[in-house]
C-alpha cells in the first residue's frame, strides 16, 4: 500500500525491529513536528503501526528529558507539541514514560540546551554495549547522525524535510543518500550562482572535509573551475593535506600568497575590501572562524565601505554540507529596514510569535537599531528569552548609542516599532498570564 508518511524501506525496517526481541524503541521530542502545516508524518507512522506495536508487546520509550521538552514546547504554545502530547495520552498502551535515568542525572545542568539529544546518544551506546538494538525515531538530523555514528548497531529513523512539500520518514542510510543527492543537485548549484566558497586552514583539517569534497566532485565540469578558493597561506597552515583534496585542487582557484604574514592577515586584506557583488562563504571550524570574525568585524567597523561583499561563516556539518554559523554575522551587511519590516510582517501573520522574536534578536545582532531596543525589552521581561537584566542593559546601551548615531529621519521606523509592539502585545499578555497562573506562587483567599 502506498503511503505518504514513510518510505516502503522504512516501514519494512520498522516492522523488522518490532519482531526483534533485542530492540528498544526511543522517540525524540521533535518526531511529532509538522512540516508545511501538513499532518505530522511521525505520528502518522506510529498511528499506522499502533496495532502491530500492541501485538509485539513493544513500547516506545519517552525518556525524562523528552517528556520535559514536550511540556516546555506546549507551554510556549507550540501547536505540534500539544498534538503529540495528546497522541501519547490517547495511546498510552504503546508508550512508556521513563523515570530520570542515571545518564540524564549526569547531564542535568542549567546551562545545557540539548539534554535529550546527548541522553539519547549515550543511551544508544549503553544499550548496544549490552547486546540490545536501540531504535530511534527523530526529526533532528544532528541527533540521528550522532546516534548512528556512535552506535552502528542502532536503527535510526529520521523525518526527511528536504525532499519537497511533504516530509517523509526514512531510515538513516537512505536519508543520508537522499540528503546528499538533494544537496548536490539543488543546494550547491544555488550557492555557486551567487557565492564564492573559501576553504580556510581549519576547514582543510576538518574530519568531515572528505564528505564535502565528495559532493563537490559531482559538480566538476571539464575545463571549468568551481567557485571554491584556497589561499596558499591556508595550505601552509593546514600542513598534511589528504589525497582527496589534492586530486580536486586543480578544479579550485588557488590564490597566491602575498606579503601578509599569515592566513588571518591575508583573508582580511582580500575580503574586507572586495567589491564583486558576490557573497563570500568562509568555511572552517567554529573556533577559528570566531577569531577571524572578530578581526574582520573590527576592520569593517572602522575602515571598510558598506559596499563591500557580504561575508558569512560556515562549518562543515555531519553529512559534509556547509552549515551557517548563526552567531557569526558580519556587521558590514546589516538587514535593510524595509526587508526586516516585511519579514516580520509575514512571520507574525503565518507563524508563532517566537519566530518573530528570534528574527528580532537576529536583526539586533546584525545592527538594526529598533531591533536592539526590542531585544532590551525582551531580556528585561523574559519574553521568549531567559530573563537577564545584564543582557537588557547591554542591549539598551547599544540601542541608545546606535540611535544617537543614526540621527534624524526616525519617523517611519518609530511607526513600525509601535505597530510591532501592538502585534506582539497579545502574545506578551498570554505569556504573562501563563506565568501568573502556573509559575508565580498562588495566594490563598
Amino acid at each position: 500500500m502506498h503511503t505518504t508518511y514513510a518510505t516502503p524501506q522504512a516501514i519494512a525496517s520498522f516492522k523488522a525491529q518490532l519482531n526483534n526481541p533485542d530492540s528498544i524503541f526511543y522517540i525524540d521530542t521533535c518526531f511529532g513536528a509538522e512540516h508545511n502545516q501538513q499532518a505530522p508524518a511521525g505520528l502518522a507512522l506510529l498511528s499506522a503501526m499502533a496495532a502491530e506495536l500492541r501485538q509485539s508487546k513493544k513500547k516506545i520509550n519517552i525518556i525524562h528529558f523528552v517528556a520535559e521538552e514536550l511540556n516546555q514546547k506546549a507551554a510556549q504554545k507550540e501547536r505540534w507539541a500539544y498534538k503529540m502530547i495528546r497522541f501519547i495520552s490517547d495511546n498510552q498502551d504503546i508508550f512508556t514514560v521513563r523515570r530520570k535515568s542515571n545518564i540524564e542525572e549526569e547531564l542535568t545542568s542549567p546551562e545545557s540546551r540539548h539534554f535529550a539529544d546527548e541522553a539519547l546518544r549515550r543511551l544508544a551506546i549503553a544499550d548496544a554495549s549490552q547486546g540490545k538494538t536501540p531504535v530511534l525515531l527523530t526529526s533532528d538530523y544532528g541527533c540521528a547522525i550522532a546516534v548512528a555514528t556512535n552506535s552502528p548497531k542502532a536503527q535510526v529513523f529520521v523525518l526527511d524535510r528536504s525532499t519537497g512539500e511533504h516530509a517523509i520518514i526514512r531510515d538513516i542510510a537512505d536519508f543520508q543518500k537522499q540528503y546528499k543527492c538533494t544537496y548536490i543537485s539543488q543546494r550547491l548549484p544555488e550557492i555557486f550562482t551567487h557565492a564564492d566558497i573559501v576553504l580556510t586552514s581549519s576547514a582543510l583539517r576538518c574530519p568531515r572535509l572528505d564528505q564535502l569534497l565528495e559532493m563537490l566532485q559531482f559538480c566538476v565540469v571539464r575545463g571549468q573551475k568551481l567557485p571554491v578558493y584556497i589561499h596558499e597561506s591556508s595550505l601552509a597552515q593546514a600542513r598534511d593535506l589528504r589525497k582527496s583534496f589534492i586530486e580536486l585542487l586543480p578544479h579550485f582557484h588557488l590564490v597566491k600568497g602575498g606579503n601578509y604574514g599569515d592566513e588571518t592577515a591575508e583573508l582580511k586584506a582580500v575580503y574586507q575590501t572586495r567589491h564583486t557583488g558576490r557573497k563570500v562563504m568562509l568555511v572552517g571550524s567554529k573556533t577559528a572562524l570566531t577569531r577571524l570574525h572578530s578581526e574582520l568585524d573590527k576592520a569593517v567597523n572602522y575602515h571598510t565601505s558598506q559596499k563591500s561583499d557580504y561575508i558569512s561563516y560556515y562549518h562543515i556539518g555531519n553529512l559534509g554540507s556547509m552549515m551557517r554559523i548563526p552567531r557569526l554575522q558580519h556587521s558590514a551587511k546589516c538587514v535593510h529596514f524595509d526587508n526586516l519590516q516585511s519579514q516580520l510582517s509575514y512571520d507574525s501573520e503565518e507563524t508563532e510569535s517566537g519566530r518573530a522574536a528570534a528574527l528580532i534578536l537576529a536583526a539586533a545582532r546584525q545592527g538594526d537599531v529598533d531591533a536592539m531596543g526590542m531585544a532590551a525589552a525582551m531580556y528585561m521581561h523574559g519574553f521568549y528569552v531567559r530573563q537577564s537584566p545584564t543582557m537588557a542593559r547591554i542591549w539598551r546601551g547599544k540601542y541608545l548609542v546606535s540611535k544617537k548615531l543614526r540621527g534624524h529621519n526616525n519617523a517611519s521606523k518609530f511607526n513600525w516599532f509601535s505597530n510591532l509592539l501592538k502585534h506582539l502585545q497579545p502574545a506578551i499578555d498570554q505569556f504573562n498570564h501563563y506565568v501568573k497562573r502556573n509559575i508565580l506562587p498562588q495566594t490563598s483567599s
